[in-house]
Parts: C-alpha cells; sequence; structure tokens
C-alpha cells in the first residue's frame, strides 16, 4: 500500500472519500490512546462524511441509517469521564447527531422551502 501522502488525491471519485482507518494507518499517528482515537474517527466522520450535518451531492453516499448508526454507537463507547471527554461526548449526541438525523429526514420527506432552498443553493454553486 502506497503511503497516504504519496497518494493522488484526485482518483477519488466524486463523493467518495479516504476512509478514517486508511487515513490513521498512513499517518504517524499509531500510539494515540483508543478514546482519543475514537474521538478522531467522530470528529472525521462529522467533518468529512457528514459535512457538519449538510447533506449535499457529495456526501449523499454517507448518509445511510447505516452509517449513522456507526456514529452514534462510536459517541457511546466513549466514556463518561473524565469530564473534558464527557462534554465531547454530549456535544456529539445532543447537537451533532440530530443535526445528521434531521438532515437525512429532510431530505427524505422535503418540505416544499426545503426543496427551494436546494435549488437555490444550486443556483448559486452554479454561478461560482
Amino acid at each position: 500500500m502506497k503511503p497516504f501522502f504519496e497518494i493522488d488525491y484526485e482518483r477519488l471519485p466524486n463523493g467518495v472519500f479516504y476512509s478514517f482507518q486508511t487515513i490513521i494507518n498512513s499517518s504517524k499517528l499509531n500510539n494515540i490512546s483508543p478514546v482519543v482515537l475514537t474521538i478522531m474517527e467522530i470528529e472525521y466522520m462529522l467533518q468529512i462524511e457528514f459535512t457538519n450535518g449538510f447533506l449535499i451531492n457529495n456526501n449523499i453516499n454517507y448518509y445511510t441509517e447505516e452509517n449513522i448508526r456507526k456514529f452514534e454507537r462510536l459517541i457511546l463507547s466513549l466514556p463518561e469521564f473524565p469530564e473534558n471527554i464527557n462534554i465531547i461526548r454530549e456535544r456529539f449526541l445532543n447537537i451533532e447527531l440530530p443535526k445528521i438525523k434531521q438532515a437525512l429526514e429532510r431530505h427524505n420527506n422535503p418540505s416544499e422551502n426545503y426543496l427551494r432552498a436546494l435549488e437555490n443553493l444550486s443556483d448559486i454553486i452554479k454561478r461560482n
């Protein structure tokens, strides 16, 4: 396997991202605690796969019930102590996870306002 820094980023198809495991295995972050590794994976999923709760064409393949369940499972696997870990856990569980679930719900059951917003966004993207 090629080291991550030697991989040509443009070879991935549009809407496909490197897996977290591929990135970690190719990095120098091999000796970190399992809790920190889990937090990093949750953050990767949130920012890269779920685009911070915004469902767009590039990440639509990641907005699946299975992937959302994995995200939730990882969150729930975090310990409640120490307090700094619990603060992170609560943010993911009570703020980020609901945003992701709501984005999928809006996509699956779009309202008229949601469809209009998508149309407006696509117009803006086309202009840029």
